[in-house]
């Protein structure tokens, strides 16, 4: 394995480095997982898939608590055709070279939602404009954005 990686729709703003604990508020499309394609060859992969779809919206439906032992608070949002297509689609190029830490909650088990950052969260009734990739790779505590790409706009 060369990295540990995840992908998100990013929807703040922000540096391109921040921690496990200072993440921008995001909808998480592939979870963490390790690879054997090195960053460039996953940019190229995101940078691709971001190329091909246009941006979106999706409302936001409830809060929740998920995770593993469904103890993380987040709001979920509607997983739309158009969401669960970008999905797809990143899974399909990568599932061969990852290896998933929760691959319960890829493909069919997928449940888009914003975990909440502290004080901040998506509210209930807002939506969530989904107008990038970002490809991040984690090491520890540390998160490196590699790559925001945009999607087309609507």
């Amino acid at each position: 394995m060369t990295g540990t990686f995840a992908v998100i729709a990013n929807l703040e703003a922000g540096a391109d480095g921040y921690t496990m604990a200072t993440l921008p508020l995001h909808v998480t499309l592939l979870t963490i997982f390790e690879s054997t394609l090195d960053s460039a060859q996953l940019n190229t992969i995101v940078g691709a898939v971001a190329a091909a779809n246009t941006a979106f919206d999706v409302p936001s439906l409830e809060r929740a608590l998920f995770g593993v032992n469904e103890d993380v608070p987040v709001t979920r949002v509607v997983r739309s055709p158009a969401l669960f297509a970008l999905h797809s689609q990143l899974l399909s190029e990568v599932k061969d070279h990852a290896r998933f830490r929760t691959p319960q909650f890829t493909g069919d088990g997928y449940g888009p939602h914003v975990t909440d950052q502290g004080e901040r969260c998506l509210a209930v009734g807002e939506t969530a404009r989904i107008d990038n990739l970002t490809l991040v790779e984690i090491s520890g505590e540390d998160v490196i954005e590699l790559l925001r790409a945009p999607l087309g706009v609507i």
